[in-house]
């Protein structure tokens, strides 16, 4: 994206308009999680959480498992941006075991992401709290964790 997210959005839309054609459901799905992301660095928050919300819902009623920790990365930029910084800390704490699962690390995007969230949370938070939701985010379910709606 490189920071030029009209022009990456309107790149986006033209890939999954093709791949919708091509009968590729998996790429299609990361495409719009991408989008999604765009939103999100335009500021269109209601946009992004809608197109995080879809992509979430494909994944799991595909049963996407590599995609999991993605879903959970959008959800604690999402926080972020919404200033939600105890759930972004949940989220971060959910996507890294999410990824530990699988034996993956993130991407240097989605990675970037995470630090940014962290950071923002820490700085709301403070150390112990932030500690204090990932912790109990390491150990929650990536289906129920969207599910829960703790303060």
């Amino acid at each position: 994206m490189s920071g030029d997210f009209v022009r990456a959005r309107d790149l986006y839309r033209e890939s999954i308009a093709l791949n919708e054609a091509l009968d590729q459901p998996t790429v299609v799905n990361s495409e719009y999680h991408n989008l999604a992301f765009c939103e999100l660095g335009l500021g269109n928050l209601d946009a992004a959480r809608t197109l995080f919300a879809d992509s979430r819902e494909r994944v799991f009623r595909n049963g996407w498992a590599d995609f999991v920790p993605y879903v959970c990365v959008a959800d604690a930029a999402l926080a972020s941006a919404e200033a939600d910084h105890a759930r972004a800390a949940r989220m971060i704490g959910v996507a890294d075991a999410a990824f530990a699962s699988l034996g993956q690390v993130p991407d240097p995007d989605d990675a970037a992401d995470l630090a940014r969230a962290r950071a923002a949370a820490v700085e709301a938070l403070g150390q112990a709290a932030f500690d204090e939701q990932y912790a109990g985010g390491r150990f929650l379910d990536p289906r129920a964790a969207f599910a829960d709606d703790r303060p």
